[in-house]
Order: structure tokens, then sequence, then C-alpha cells
């Protein structure tokens, strides 16, 4: 199974959105229980 430049950095896109997802609905959580 080899790994092309292409394929390698469309894996970086995808865990990039996947962190920025995840900060998203932390600081989502956050700000909704500061205002509680």
């Amino acid at each position: 199974m080899r790994l092309d430049k292409g394929q390698a950095n469309t894996n970086i896109v995808a865990a990039m959105v996947i962190l920025m997802m995840v900060g998203f609905l932390g600081i989502i959580s956050v700000t909704v229980y500061d205002s509680v």
C-alpha cells in the first residue's frame, strides 16, 4: 500500500479539520457552562 503525497496531504487536512471541530466544540461547551 503506497502513500502518495496527495493522500498524505489529505490525511493531514482531515486531522486538522477534526482538531478544529473538537476545539470549536470545547469552546462552545466552556461558553455554555460559563453563562449558566
